[in-house]
């Protein structure tokens, strides 16, 4: 019974209509369902499993030897031997440390992840608001097509219109037709995407409202403070750092390895205690893992310099962004000046006074690929075919005597 009742909710639940969500709860679900934050926080608790685990005690061993002898039935003696293994104490300590800076860099890669899935998911919500006021000035412009198109029907059966006014309102709603299935499918795939952040789990976004985002009055402050946060540059240092300490790690193996433990021997009628003690000289096994660890800490020490390279260059050109100034497209350096600027669509080159029995070599116009001044003379040149619109006229040719062309 109980588990009929159960199918029940969850069946009407699932037949109710989405609420539509905000961008807040939109991230939320995101940051909650989204398979690649889930799968780096599972990876992250092995990392650091493993980084517990690689600072633990070596195993204890127990040794059990059996003795016999001639002329004795049975065993005639025994030795029991309990021993425990380890580094010198100041490894311990030093990998400890290590282990920290790891485990934090671990974090820091976690938090660089989960920034960029939810800055993504971010930038869907943004387009699919622009969609959505696109959408909806769509429709209106729909609706006054269909309604144009109703009133010109009309007239034209009245015979106050032509078909041809009818047939360019026809092409117009056309036109407005394309946009606005363009406009579902773009809105169909960003939703789509959204949902694959989201782990597929439902998800229903009709914003149609900008976040609002406050305004920063100190630039640098603000700089300085995106700087500071950035998750990846703080996992390159935590990297840097924990290179550096198992480079001293590294140098501390040729430090002799420890080892205690409890020793008993057993004879005809007499039984030994006693302690064990003993070291080993790694002479060995730390064979070049110091040139190993100094070209890792090199190695991580470049990439970390690289990445706050970038940090600084990005940091840069939003200050050089910042310095820029919106100018209105009547504002232009001749009326700064005060001189008198060029008409639209021609170009400012002199035009030439006197006839010198050469073809007039034009400077490139920026409004046009030919300049504007000079006009097409072509059919003024004997044995020359159309004009090469890409280049002045007259570009890599041989000036031919011929009567100058009128400006």
């Amino acid at each position: 019974m109980k588990r009929i009742i159960l199918i029940t909710t969850v069946c009407a639940c699932g037949l109710l209509p989405l609420q539509a969500q905000s961008v807040d709860e939109v991230l939320q679900s995101v940051a909650q369902h989204n398979k690649s934050i889930q799968a780096q926080q599972k990876n992250g608790e092995a990392e650091k499993i493993g980084i517990e685990a690689e600072n633990s005690l070596e195993d204890p061993t127990v040794e059990y030897s059996s003795f016999f002898s001639k002329g004795v039935n049975g065993q005639s003696g025994s030795e029991l031997v309990v021993s425990q293994g380890f580094d010198f104490p100041t490894v311990y300590n030093s990998r400890n440390r290590a282990g920290r800076d790891k485990k934090e860099a671990v974090d820091y890669r976690a938090e660089a992840l989960r920034r960029n899935v939810l800055l993504e998911a971010k930038t869907l919500c943004l387009d699919m608001i622009r969609l959505n006021r696109q959408r909806d000035l769509l429709d209106k412009r729909m609706q006054n097509a269909d309604e144009l198109l109703a009133l010109y029907e009309e007239r034209l059966r009245a015979g106050d219109a032509t078909v041809i006014e009818v047939n360019k309102i026809k092409m117009e709603r056309m036109s407005i037709q394309t946009e606005v299935l363009q406009n579902h499918t773009d809105h169909r795939t960003a939703l789509q995407s959204l949902l694959a952040l989201n782990g597929n789990m439902p998800l229903t976004f009709e914003g149609r409202e900008y976040p609002t985002v406050p305004t920063t009055l100190d630039f640098e402050a603000l700089c300085d403070e995106v700087l500071g946060q950035d998750a990846e540059l703080k996992a390159a240092e935590a990297d840097t750092r924990a290179a550096e300490r198992n480079l001293t790690v590294n140098r501390q193996k040729w430090l002799p390895k420890l080892e205690i433990g409890y020793r008993r021997n057993t004879g005809e009628g007499s039984k030994e205690h006693g302690f064990l003690v003993g070291g080993s000289i790694p002479l060995f096994s730390n064979r070049r893992q110091v040139r190993m660890a100094q070209a890792q800490s090199i190695g991580t020490r470049l990439q970390a310099d690289e990445i706050r390279l970038k940090a600084e260059a990005a940091r840069c050109w939003l200050r050089r962004c910042k310095s820029w100034k919106v100018r209105s497209p009547s504002e232009s350096p001749a009326s700064r000046t005060g001189a008198a600027a060029p008409p639209p669509h021609q170009c400012a080159a002199p035009r030439p006074t006197r006839c010198t029995g050469k073809r007039p070599s034009a400077p490139r116009c920026p409004s046009w690929r030919r300049p504007p001044c000079f006009p097409d003379t072509s059919a003024a040149w004997p044995g020359q075919g159309s004009p090469d619109r890409t280049r002045p006229p007259g570009y890599g040719r041989a000036a031919a005597p011929a009567a100058c062309p009128t400006p």
